[in-house]
């Protein structure tokens, strides 16, 4: 059940991502994105390493060249 969870939510941001980058097309901005997505099978102890999974997932996509959905499950 937590694996179909986290699919759906990786869909859903691929067709916000989707969506966004056609509205920049549109109106000629040069703007791409790029998002974290992180799922827990079980829930961190804290807040903050939620946060810094996360922020670390966001990184990834920055050194790999941006414009990229980056799904991690934990």
């Amino acid at each position: 059940l937590l694996a179909a969870r986290a699919d759906e939510a990786l869909t859903v941001l691929k067709k916000l991502n989707e969506s966004l980058l056609d509205a920049m097309k549109q109106h000629q901005w040069p703007a791409t994105f790029s998002v974290g997505l992180v799922t827990f099978n079980q829930l961190p102890d804290s807040v903050s390493e939620m946060i810094r999974l996360a922020d670390a997932s966001m990184y990834e996509i920055k050194r790999s060249g941006k414009n990229s959905i980056n799904s991690r499950q934990y």
